[in-house]
């Protein structure tokens, strides 16, 4: 029912792109702040489908005139957020924006916004707007140093002893990373610590990322696996 609507082209004005989307398909991007959104709901297991520009919607601008508005994305979830509990699993018709530009020209954007608004209630959607606040977190840092860990060669790590050490977390509950490195299971294993955080890029186990990863974390596994 939805698909993209306009059509993203080369820009000087910020860095443009197509973000791979978990191996599957090409997501583009219009700067680094859309890349980073694309980033964390990469990560979000509910996550099922994101459509670029999904929609082209109509407001009246104060002057009188009609314009056309095209929110950045629409994203389709399984269930709530994985990162924000409180949040609901409807489908989110996304803005993503600069805060700089959000104060700067909020008065001007009031209108289309309010389309927007509209236009999900009636689908059955949430509106929301993403700025640096909602996408630069620790969550995006962690993603970006789990990410390096998620395809080759780290997919080549032998399966059972990854499964040795998905078995010493289930033993030791919860266990922080220093505890579980130390472990004597753990110690024989070479490059243990790469492997812990592959690991945790391919979603087999879990912490908290939207805390900043230090030796303390805890780490837990998945239950959804």
């Amino acid at each position: 029912m939805y698909s993209q609507r306009r059509k993203i082209k080369p820009t000087r004005r910020s860095v443009s792109g197509q973000y791979p989307f978990r191996g599957e398909s090409s997501i583009p991007y219009e700067s680094t702040l859309e890349r980073d959104f694309l980033i964390i709901q990469e990560a979000d297991r509910f996550v099922t489908q994101i459509i670029p520009q999904p929609v082209q919607l109509s407001y009246v601008h104060a002057n009188g005139n009609t314009y056309r508005y095209t929110p950045d994305y629409l994203v389709f979830r399984s269930g709530p957020n994985s990162f924000q509990k409180s949040h609901s699993g409807k489908p989110e018709l996304v803005e993503v924006k600069p805060t700089s530009e959000l104060k700067a020209n909020l008065g001007k954007m009031r209108l289309k916004f309010k389309a927007a608004t509209q236009f999900a209630k009636q689908e059955g959607f949430i509106f929301r707007i993403y700025d640096e606040r909602r996408i630069r977190t620790p969550m995006l840092k962690n993603l970006e140093f789990l990410n390096r860990y998620r395809r080759f060669p780290f997919t080549e790590f032998d399966p059972v002893e990854l499964k040795k050490i998905v078995e010493v977390v289930m033993t030791l509950e919860a266990p922080s990373i220093d505890e579980l490195l130390a472990h004597e299971r753990i110690q024989s294993q070479e490059f243990a610590a790469a492997k812990l955080w592959h690991l945790i890029a391919t979603n087999t186990l879990s912490c908290d990322l939207c805390q900043p990863l230090t030796p303390h974390s805890r780490i837990w596994v998945d239950e959804y696996e």
